[in-house]
């Protein structure tokens, strides 16, 4: 009960009476004059009761939701890795990529060394910046699964991380080379044209020959996210050289049927997308709710020695 409480009652009180400085801190004294207001054992123990049904409920329905998404993702991910490793056409004849992690690919199709099609890194901003040089900056936590970028941190060249460097432009993928487990692949649409991102993520930008979208969907592929962090370094900081990535295989169909590909993924995937957006929606609704409920009955707005609200 009194875990709930605090929980819900405690993180109000913390907004209010922060000590500034470096980091916002909590004092004992502080702590120690937090009021706390609450009924006898039996009261409590009818309102844990009332909440352990109640929240079981609603821990339910935002399980059913995840394991929905969870089911949604894994079918998207399986649509790419099919769609760029053997393509739309299901009788077309195949041939050994020569490559044991990507398997067959359609015969027609090149494999080569990805550095031969793109350019890795070539843009940054100078250490010469002008310091009141406006910049909206995008981290290796600002990318999603998805490829889901978030609003960019606007702020001055001055006031930036030394980490901000890399110009990103329309068509470029950035693939992050640390962390390399939290899968932070984007492709860059028009409204992140000119905009910067970490040195922790690789910038790829494809040559005239090889189709944006189609490379961006080949690096999101199950296959491509494992053999980056098989070949990545570190334990508790995994982190693969941006060269290293120049030398992965590069899947390349003729270009009009990498653009077919790359339409085909697009809309498909745009349909995962919003049913997963709309369960998402859920389960932040339920979780909303679910806590507004436990402030309502350990501050004791609503009675519930009957059981119910």
């Amino acid at each position: 009960y009194f875990f709930h409480y605090l929980k819900e009652n405690f993180k109000k009180e913390i907004s209010k009476g922060t000590a500034k400085s470096t980091v916002d801190s909590l004092r004992l004294n502080m702590i120690q004059d937090f009021v706390v207001t609450f009924g006898n054992k039996e009261e409590q123990q009818q309102i844990l009761e009332f909440l352990d049904v109640q929240t079981k409920q609603f821990d339910d329905l935002i399980s059913k939701s995840q394991s929905q998404i969870n089911l949604l993702q894994e079918k998207r991910q399986a649509l790419i890795n099919h769609a760029v490793t053997k393509g739309l056409d299901p009788t077309v004849t195949m041939k050994d990529s020569g490559v044991e992690w990507i398997g067959e690919v359609p015969e027609h199709w090149e494999v080569e060394p990805l550095k031969f099609h793109v350019r890795i890194n070539q843009r940054k901003l100078d250490e010469n910046t002008e310091d009141e040089l406006e910049i909206s900056y995008i981290d290796v936590g600002s990318v999603h699964a998805g490829g889901k970028i978030d609003e960019p941190e606007v702020m001055k060249f001055v006031n930036a991380p030394s980490r901000a460097r890399r110009i990103i432009k329309k068509n470029d993928t950035i693939l992050s080379t640390v962390r390399t487990y939290l899968k932070a692949i984007a492709f860059v649409d028009e409204k992140n044209d000119g905009r910067i991102c970490s040195t922790g993520f690789a910038v790829i930008s494809p040559k005239n020959n090889l189709e944006p979208k189609f490379l961006n969907y080949l690096l999101s592929s199950e296959g491509y996210i494992d053999h980056v962090m098989a070949n990545s370094v570190g334990v508790t900081y995994p982190a693969i050289n941006s060269s290293d990535l120049g030398r992965f295989p590069c899947i390349k169909p003729p270009l009009k049927e990498a653009e077919k590909i790359s339409k085909f993924l697009f809309d498909e995937t745009t349909q995962f997308d919003v049913l997963i957006s709309k369960s998402q929606s859920q389960i932040k609704i339920l979780q909303e709710k679910r806590q507004a409920l436990i402030t309502s009955a350990v501050t004791g707005k609503i009675d519930v020695r009957n059981g119910v609200a």
